[in-house]
């Protein structure tokens, strides 16, 4: 598990990643690279994607090739929809529980 979430009480933790099953070889990098580019995001009414200029700046910085740049922009792609979908969750659910304690 993605050490951002060590110090969390397992309610604050995606479902998802509870459960999470081993990363095959070769796929930390993408999935480090995620976290990394998550710090990138937009934060207004409601968490925004990670920029695509962010990705390719990544992708420059660790010096990748275009095959690894393509690789790496569709997996963060992909990571970045279901964790959006995640905190949308999140945030019904808030939004729920503040409706009924009025």
């Amino acid at each position: 598990m993605h050490n951002r979430y060590e110090e969390k009480d397992e309610s604050e933790i995606p479902e998802s990643l509870l459960n999470e099953p081993e990363l095959l070889q070769g796929l930390k990098l993408y999935y480090e690279a995620f976290w990394e580019l998550s710090s990138d995001r937009q934060v207004g009414m409601a968490v925004g994607p990670i920029p695509h200029s962010s990705i390719m700046s990544y992708c420059r910085d660790w010096k990748m090739d275009d095959e690894m740049s393509f690789i790496l922009k569709i997996l963060v792609r992909k990571l970045d929809e279901h964790f959006l979908q995640w905190q949308g969750k999140q945030s019904e659910k808030i939004s729920k529980s503040k409706k009924k304690g009025k």
